[in-house]
């Protein structure tokens, strides 16, 4: 998976497996929703930058705290 700040508060990942693509698992604690409170999601479904059977999310958080946490661990 990749991931990239877009704007303050909005992380977009690219590369999550196609099965976990839905708003409940995405917002779940073993997701997102462990980095902080959310406010959106938004799953592309045909994204042009990734492979057969994946897809790319836009998640919107609260804080922007939360899209920082979220990069920080990703990248660990």
């Amino acid at each position: 998976m990749s991931f990239r700040i877009v704007k303050e508060k909005l992380l977009y990942v690219i590369g999550i497996p196609r099965r976990y693509a839905s708003d409940e698992t995405m917002r779940s604690k073993a997701f997102f929703g462990q980095y902080g409170q959310l406010d959106r999601i938004v799953i592309n479904y045909n994204p042009k930058d990734v492979y057969e059977g994946q897809v790319a999310v836009y998640v919107h958080y609260k804080t922007p705290i939360s899209v920082a946490v979220a990069l920080r661990v990703s990248q660990n």
